[in-house]
C-alpha cells in the first residue's frame, strides 16, 4: 500500500503536494479507474490471461488469501451449521451476523449459503413438508407450489397452471396451497400483503373476524392513525382498535426475509483507508501494490533475440504495447485515488478529526479544480468506491454535499446577512436530531422541522425537508405517531 501523511495541526497540510495535470487517458484507462478494488483482481487476471507478457504475482496482498480460515476450520463450521435444528412448531428466525468478520471468527452461514440447505426458505418449507406425510402425487404438487414462493414468502404462481402441469384437479392444488399457508413462518404462501397479514392473526385472537375485516379494508386508515373513524365503521371501542393495531404492527409483511440477505445488507471492501496515528493521518490506497503484476521476463528477452520471425515479433510488440498501457493505467488509478484521498482529508479535515455531521459543502467540480483534473475523472474515481475512516466506512460520494446558505438576523428591520454555508449532510443530521428529540406523542411535522431549521439560519423549504427525511428512512409525522401509539 502507498500512503500519504497529514498533520492534525491548526491547518491541515500534506507532506508532499503535486499539482500536475493528468494526461488524457484511453477508454481502457477510464474503465480501470472506475473499477472498485473488489473487481480489480478479476480485471488483472483477465488481462494476464489474454496477454502472455503479463505475469501475476500471487504472493502479493491483492491476490493472497492467507487470511482465510483453514479447510478444517471451514468443515467444522459447516458441520455446526448443518447440525442446527429448527423447531417447526415454535419457529424462530435464524440470525445472521453482520459486520466485518475477524481472522478467527467467520460467518460461514452467510459465506456458504449454497452449502447450508436449511438456510433457504424453500428448504425450510420442504423440511416441514416431510412431516405432512403426503402421497407422491401431492408431494409433487407441493414442491411445484413451493417453487413459486418468492424470497419474501409470497406465492406468485398460478394455482390453475400448477394443477395443469402436475396433471391434478384444481381443488387438489388449492387444498395443498392452503396446507402450505399453514406452515412456518406464518404468512408464507400469501398472494398479497393483506392475505399475508390475515394468515398471521393469532389463534387466540378474541375477535378474528373483526381483525380480518380491519386488515382487509382499513390498513391505510390505520397507518394514518384514524382510530375513531375505524371504530365507528367496525362498531367496536377505540381501545379495541388500538389493541388490534398493536397486534398488526407485530406481524411480518415479509415472512421469508429472515432466510436471505437483502441487497442493501452487504459487505464492502474500502478502496481508501484513512488511519489516525498520533497527530497524523495516513491515507492508503487498497490494492496499490506495485508487485501484483509485472512483465514476463522470458517474453521480454525473446523480443530482443535476433532472427525472431516477423509475425512473432509483430505479435509480441503489440502485446508489449498493450501490457505497458495496462500497467500505466493501474499506476494512474493508484495516483488518482491517492491524491483524491489526501485532498479529501484536507478538505473534510473536521470530519476526519471529529466525525459526526462535520462535513463541509463540496462539489465534484471543486475537487476537479483542486486536483487539476477533469470532473469526469473525479466522477469515475469515486464511482462505487468506499473509504474507511476512524468513524466508519462510507461511500466516497457521501463527501460531496450540496451547500445551503446560512443566514443570521442583522440589525434594524429584520435584515439578514449571509454567514456562510452548511452542507446537506449536516442538515440531514439536524433533521435526525430534531426527530430523535421530539415528543413521541406529538411528532414534528415537516413544516415545524422546516421552521426550526429556519430559526437556526438555514434557508430551506418544507419540500426539501421532506426529501431529506425520506432519504434518511424516517417516516412521515402520521406514521411516527402510529409507532408511538403502538
Amino acid at each position: 500500500m502507498v500512503s500519504g501523511t497529514l498533520s492534525t495541526g491548526l491547518t491541515p497540510r500534506t507532506s508532499t503536494k503535486t499539482k500536475t495535470r493528468l494526461a488524457p487517458v484511453s477508454m481502457q484507462g477510464l474503465e480501470v479507474l472506475a473499477l472498485p478494488v473488489a473487481s480489480l483482481p478479476d480485471r488483472i487476471a483477465s488481462m494476464a490471461e489474454s496477454n502472455p507478457l503479463l505475469e501475476i504475482n500471487y504472493e502479493d496482498d491483492l491476490f493472497s488469501y492467507d487470511a482465510l480460515p483453514s479447510e478444517s476450520a471451514f468443515e467444522e463450521a459447516k458441520e455446526r451449521a448443518e447440525a442446527k435444528a429448527y423447531d417447526v412448531t415454535g419457529w424462530s428466525a435464524p440470525r445472521h451476523t453482520l459486520g466485518i468478520a475477524g481472522a478467527t471468527e467467520w460467518d460461514f452461514s452467510r459465506i456458504q449459503d449454497d452449502c447450508i440447505e436449511t438456510e433457504t426458505l424453500h428448504e425450510f418449507l420442504r423440511l416441514q413438508v416431510t412431516d405432512l406425510h403426503l402421497s407422491a402425487c401431492d408431494l409433487g404438487v407441493m414442491n411445484a407450489l413451493i417453487d413459486n414462493v418468492t424470497d419474501d414468502g409470497y406465492f406468485v404462481g398460478d394455482v390453475g397452471m400448477v394443477a395443469f402441469e402436475c396433471d391434478v384437479e384444481y381443488a387438489c392444488a388449492e387444498r395443498l396451497l392452503e396446507a402450505l399457508q399453514r406452515l412456518q413462518p406464518r404468512g408464507v404462501g400469501a398472494h398479497d400483503v393483506r392475505e399475508c397479514l390475515k394468515l398471521q392473526i393469532p389463534d387466540d385472537e378474541p375477535h378474528p373476524e373483526v381483525m380480518s375485516e380491519l386488515i382487509e379494508g382499513y390498513l391505510d386508515d390505520l397507518a394514518q392513525g384514524r382510530l375513531p373513524a375505524i371504530a365507528r365503521e367496525l362498531g367496536v371501542p377505540v381501545d379495541e382498535v388500538a389493541r388490534m393495531k398493536r397486534v398488526v404492527r407485530g406481524m411480518n409483511p415479509r415472512p421469508g426475509s429472515a432466510f436471505y440477505q437483502r441487497p442493501d445488507s452487504r459487505y464492502v471492501i474500502p478502496d481508501i483507508i484513512v488511519r489516525r496515528k498520533g497527530s497524523d493521518f495516513t491515507v492508503e490506497v487498497v490494492g496499490a501494490s506495485q508487485n501484483c503484476l509485472a512483465l514476463n521476463a522470458e517474453y521480454v528477452a525473446m523480443m530482443e533475440e535476433e532472427g525472431l520471425a516477423r509475425e512473432a515479433a509483430a505479435y509480441l510488440s503489440e502485446k508489449r504495447e498493450e501490457a505497458d498501457s495496462f500497467l500505466r493505467n493501474l499506476e494512474q488509478r493508484r495516483q488518482t485515488l491517492q491524491r483524491f484521498g489526501v485532498f479529501l482529508v484536507e478538505r473534510q479535515f473536521k470530519f476526519f478529526l471529529t466525525g459526526g455531521s462535520a462535513l463541509s459543502p463540496l462539489t465534484m467540480q471543486q475537487a476537479a479544480d483542486a486536483l487539476d483534473i477533469h470532473v469526469s475523472t473525479v466522477s469515475r474515481a469515486v464511482q462505487g468506491k468506499y473509504i474507511q475512516t476512524p468513524w466508519g466506512t462510507f461511500p466516497l460520494k457521501m463527501f460531496f454535499t450540496r451547500a445551503m446558505p446560512r443566514v443570521s438576523s442583522g440589525m434594524g428591520l429584520g435584515a439578514q446577512a449571509t454567514t456562510g454555508a452548511v452542507s446537506s449532510f449536516e442538515i440531514k443530521q439536524m433533521i435526525k436530531d430534531l426527530i430523535a428529540a421530539e415528543d413521541k406523542s406529538h411528532p414534528l411535522s415537516d413544516a415545524k422541522i422546516c421552521a426550526a431549521l429556519n430559526e437556526k439560519g438555514i434557508e430551506i423549504k418544507r419540500r426539501t425537508v421532506a426529501k431529506y427525511r425520506e432519504s434518511l428512512g424516517i417516516e412521515a409525522q402520521s406514521r411516527r405517531r402510529w409507532s408511538c401509539d403502538s
